[in-house]
């Protein structure tokens, strides 16, 4: 899924740091397969990439100042190794998907 919406010919500016914050506000395994997903999961999918694009525009995409303004909730602050979930707290899981670093709880999106 993530290489999905990493690619520029199907979806231009989504780029890496995004592409975790919308599957993991969708709570969606960023190594899903996209026809894997349930017509809910893809409707789910589509508002959370417009919510968190509409959010980071508002508080300023593009900053070095990004990560710290998202709001209370958000993957990006918590995006590392050791990091841990921002809704379970669970240790997140750092791994590689179609060559780009993917982070992601194991707890709420399954990975």
């Amino acid at each position: 899924m993530k290489s999905v919406l990493m690619d520029q010919q199907i979806l231009a500016g989504i780029g890496n740091i995004f592409s975790d914050e919308i599957l993991f506000q969708a709570r969606i395994n960023p190594a899903e397969r996209i026809n894997n997903l349930a017509p809910s999961q893809l409707k789910r999918l589509f508002l959370e990439m417009r919510a968190v694009l509409k959010t980071a525009i508002v508080r300023g995409a593009g900053s070095e100042q990004l990560v710290e303004r998202m709001p209370r909730g958000s993957f990006l602050p918590e995006r590392k190794k050791g990091g841990h979930c921002p809704r379970c707290r669970s240790l997140l899981k750092v791994f590689k998907v179609g060559g780009r670093t993917a982070c992601c709880c194991p707890q709420c999106q399954g990975c």
